[in-house]
């Protein structure tokens, strides 16, 4: 079993609304049945018709879904989007019930919906907040709309609560099934990296410290010819075990570790650093951490005249911003993997420039904790 990432799910989820709206406009428009408001306002009725007020219910709930279908995958990933789209779904399943509730009624399975958008990003606990909102609201429609008896249509909110609970079951326990998936998964790759760095890498390291004490002797006994020579061949050690330990990091990140970089300028690369911003220590280790690493990219793979960083703090978020007017990033770079790294790790957002501006344009959102 293979762990769907959020924007993958997010935008099924954003595929199936379009379908959910789509097929509710037919089905609105080829059913036979007379909705329950019918006893209190005109309303029109019949096979292949339907109310201009229901139609102008289904068109923005339509729209609404393509929009959110055409959003970028780092948007619809975002916590608060979602909230926003379930509680869209259940005003609309609202109003599409007032004017469609009856023997054939469509309110159930948009609440549904929304239930299953529910469990299936957060879990049982908001499925079942979203469950109670919608068998209540569509109780309340029924008692309120009829005028007869009620028993028929209130059982159908019963089920719908017994669907809604199955539905939050099934995507806890999905949810808690890719936890342990991605738990057992970063077990055995730790293992073998572990096992890696020991076998190759370190065995490396314990020869260059022999070496060392080697080079010490040498120099101890004025035999400084020789030392350096040793000192050099060391050096040359060194480079190629940092090539294969940069090549090594990059490939487990499934990054191109065989394309040379861009060749860098021939004056160096002039900063203008401005830095104000609050935050915890683990905040501010983050955020040096990313700044250190900018620079360094800019130094070796931007080839640019002058770079611009900027740190503040806005609201509850931490903004960083890092522009070159270098090469910029090839077409195939989504961004610099081991800042995006961070970022992810520390709940933020790392959007690249897409403006016409010549070189590379970073700018990343953390969270103040």
């Amino acid at each position: 079993m293979q762990a769907v990432s959020a924007p993958a799910i997010e935008r099924s989820i954003a595929r199936c609304r379009v379908l959910l709206a789509a097929t509710t406009i037919v089905a609105v428009y080829v059913d036979p049945s007379t909705p329950l408001i019918s006893h209190w306002i005109p309303v029109v009725t019949g096979s292949f018709t339907m109310d201009p007020r229901a139609l102008a219910i289904l068109l923005p709930f339509l729209t609404m879904s393509l929009a959110i279908l055409a959003l970028p995958n780092d948007v619809l990933q975002q916590p608060r989007l979602s909230t926003f789209c379930i509680w869209c779904d259940v005003a609309f399943g609202v109003a599409i019930g007032v004017f469609t509730e009856g023997p054939t009624g469509l309110a159930g399975v948009v609440f549904l919906f929304a239930v299953m958008e529910a469990a299936s990003t957060s879990g049982l606990r908001r499925a079942l907040v979203i469950t109670v909102v919608t068998v209540a609201i569509r109780s309340a429609i029924i008692l309120v709309l009829s005028d007869g008896v009620v028993h028929a249509y209130l059982m159908r909110s019963l089920h719908m609560a017994v669907l809604g609970y199955v539905i939050g079951y099934l995507g806890q326990q999905r949810l808690n099934l890719e936890e342990g998936i991605r738990s057992l998964a970063a077990a055995v790759e730790r293992e073998r990296v572990a096992r890696d760095l020991h076998d190759d890498h370190a065995q490396v390291l314990a020869g260059i410290g022999l070496r060392l004490n080697t080079c010490g002797e040498l120099l101890h006994r004025g035999r400084y010819s020789d030392a350096t020579r040793d000192l050099a061949e060391l050096g040359d050690s060194v480079n190629r075990e940092y090539d294969a330990l940069r090549s090594y990091t990059r490939a487990l990140r499934g990054v191109d570790a065989t394309a040379p970089p861009p060749a860098e300028p021939d004056a160096p690369t002039r900063f203008s650093v401005r830095v104000q911003f609050e935050g915890s220590g683990t905040v501010v280790d983050h955020v040096l951490q990313i700044l250190r690493e900018g620079v360094r990219n800019v130094v070796r793979h931007a080839g640019a005249a002058t770079a611009t960083i900027g740190v503040q703090t806005v609201n509850d978020q931490v903004r960083i911003s890092i522009d070159d007017d270098g090469v910029g990033f090839p077409p195939s770079v989504q961004h610099p993997w081991s800042i995006g790294s961070r970022v992810t790790e520390f709940g933020g957002r790392m959007l690249l420039s897409s403006d016409e501006r010549p070189g590379a344009h970073v700018a990343i959102t953390l969270p103040v904790q």
